[in-house]
């Protein structure tokens, strides 16, 4: 309202205050002092689309011949064109850790955020001072999102909505070799071959020729070798049977003695829940 009471004199006339004030809010203007700083969250978001980054932890139980362990999975995803890159899998997300995973992704060829200049993330301490130090001196602004505010990281949210509904919620994990193996695949079909109704349901990054991936599934061949058993005994199988075949498959050795003393398979006759 003082700019336009500035711009009076030279536009040769006059308006009164209050006529003005009654023109603003018709139209839903404040004034301009406030207009500057009420921009919302999603014209935040579509004006910076292009530049803006998410990043969020989310944990897989994995069974290994130690038990069953809990991994934690940190990945980022490109706003705009949905990218997502698995920046790292481990069961101890310590401060070291994070620095190094801080280091990778803000290298300027081939990081995970070179072509990103906002980086949003949850109050999580695991992001750490010194994560979001390194991020910074990347040219990445770190922006830490208010607590209890998972629809402002949405589009991350999402995705891990996604990859535990359609590949971990549906196969077993034996070892993290097979972590490792069902997150990739995962990625490379969302990608390629998974289409997206944000983005008018066609495919993010297509291939070449076409064509789907033959061959590649995010299940190991033991998980198959189990479920064929499994439905040649009408739905009921041993326990043992099944890790055993997975284990196999998954940490080949010589020793099948110390695997078979595992307490992870001695039960015979327990059916598979």
């Amino acid at each position: 309202m003082t700019g336009l009471r500035g711009r009076w004199p030279i536009w040769g006339t006059r308006f009164p205050i209050k006529r003005l004030a009654m023109f603003l809010r018709r139209h839903g203007l404040p004034p301009a002092p406030e207009r500057k700083r009420t921009t919302t969250w999603a014209a935040f978001i579509r004006t910076h689309v292009a530049l803006l980054a998410g990043t969020d932890f989310f944990t897989a139980e994995v069974l290994t011949l130690r038990g069953l362990v809990t991994y934690y999975v940190l990945f980022f995803i490109h706003l705009e064109s949905r990218r997502v890159y698995i920046a790292g899998i481990t069961v101890h997300p310590n401060e070291a850790w994070m620095k190094q995973i801080a280091r990778n992704a803000t290298m300027d060829d081939c990081g995970a955020l070179r072509d990103c200049r906002y980086l949003l993330h949850d109050r999580d301490t695991k992001f750490t001072r010194s994560f979001r130090a390194i991020i910074a001196s990347g040219r990445v602004e770190p922006l830490a999102l208010p607590a209890r505010s998972p629809n402002l990281n949405a589009y991350a949210e999402r995705w891990v909505r996604s990859v535990k509904e359609e590949c971990l919620s549906k196969v077993i994990l034996f070892g993290e070799r097979s972590l490792r193996r069902a997150l990739s695949n995962y990625v490379d079909h969302f990608h390629a071959e998974r289409n997206h109704q944000g983005k008018g349901n066609v495919l993010l990054f297509p291939r070449a020729d076409g064509s789907a991936a033959r061959g590649a599934s995010a299940v190991p061949r033991a998980i198959g070798w189990a479920s064929a058993l499994l439905s040649s005994r009408g739905g009921v199988m041993s326990r043992r049977s099944v890790q055993f075949l997975t284990i196999r498959h998954q940490f080949p050795t010589n020793n099948w003695s110390a695997v078979k003393s595992n307490p992870w398979l001695v039960d015979r006759h327990q059916p598979l829940s």
